[in-house]
């Protein structure tokens, strides 16, 4: 239930957290990465940047689609998994 309310109130939500990766489920209406137009500068990668410095986006979502994403806690992960 909090891990609901989470992703209803911020947007996201992590399932899971390591030295190298962080799962998060990203709801809609939530761009992924930062857009050009100022409305989407806030986005899923900058929320998680906030709590996780130095995380780095694996894939991304399109705004509208809610789901799972990856992402590296490091550029040597990154790499890696890109």
């Amino acid at each position: 239930r909090e891990g609901e309310d989470m992703l209803r109130e911020n947007g996201w939500r992590t399932l899971h957290v390591d030295d190298d990766i962080i799962v998060v489920e990203k709801g809609p209406w939530l761009c992924s990465v930062p857009g050009v137009r100022p409305e989407t500068h806030d986005c899923l990668l900058s929320r998680v940047q906030a709590r996780y410095p130095g995380t780095c986006i694996v894939h991304r979502l399109d705004r509208d689609t809610s789901g799972i994403l990856v992402m590296a806690r490091n550029a040597q992960v990154h790499r890696n998994l890109s």
